[in-house]
């Protein structure tokens, strides 16, 4: 990871540079660069061509003019080529990866405002059902109390009912057993029964040299006797 450049032939650590993002120099022998194309742009590939190869094989019934051809000048330009590209690259890549980074960053403190946005919008959401909440609690205790005001008023109603009608009872008990003289127009003493007979008047012509003081009927008497 820390080199600038890596020369190696087609083997593992060409892969292992190209996924640590190094420049290589690959040099091919017996095998073909299209079977291991690793399609890595800061690769440079050199090979010579030869009527036998690539053969793919393990051992050269030749000469191994395939490598032997392959001479340090050629390596070197390839390297060379590398390492200046790799040196523009590393400072593209330096500052494309500063610009990702700087990005990033907006695109998580954009993230963090949406959702303070929504918080805050939940929020206020959730205030405005408390609030009403609030005025429903109002509403039902201000209910409750008119219904407690109400019942405490039907109450007084029902005693002052139960007594009224225990003083009409009294009165019907007592107006049942009542009864009064006063004096008619035409000078004769009447006789009037109040209460269960409070419809019937009994007038009872006296002379009018009879006093009122006269004792009163029996209330049988009363009650039997065929009076106009």
């Amino acid at each position: 990871r820390r080199c600038d450049l890596m020369v190696t032939n087609d083997t593992g650590p060409r892969h292992i540079a190209a996924a640590m993002d190094v420049p290589v120099v690959t040099v091919f022998g017996p095998t073909h660069p299209e079977w291991t194309e690793i399609y890595y742009a800061k690769e440079r590939q050199v090979a010579v061509k030869v009527f036998c190869g690539p053969c793919q094989k393990k051992t050269c019934p030749l000469d191994h003019r395939c490598m032997t051809r392959v001479t340090p000048g050629m390596v070197y330009e390839k390297a060379v080529e590398l390492l200046g590209l790799g040196r523009q690259a590393t400072a593209a890549a330096t500052a494309q990866r500063s610009r990702d980074v700087a990005e990033a960053k907006a695109a998580a403190l954009e993230e963090l405002r949406h959702e303070h946005d929504a918080l805050v919008a939940e929020g206020k959401a959730v205030r405005a059902e408390i609030d009403q909440g609030n005025q429903r609690v109002e509403l039902l205790e201000s209910e409750l109390v008119r219904l407690a005001e109400a019942e405490s008023t039907l109450d007084q109603v029902r005693a002052a009912a139960e007594g009224a009608d225990e003083l009409d009872e009294a009165n019907r008990i007592h107006e049942d057993r009542t009864l009064q003289w006063h004096h008619d127009e035409d000078g004769s003493m009447v006789l009037q029964v109040r209460g269960a007979m409070s419809a019937l008047r009994l007038q009872l012509l006296f002379s009018t040299t009879r006093t009122p003081s006269a004792p009163p009927l029996a209330r049988s008497d009363v009650e039997h006797s065929s009076c106009t």
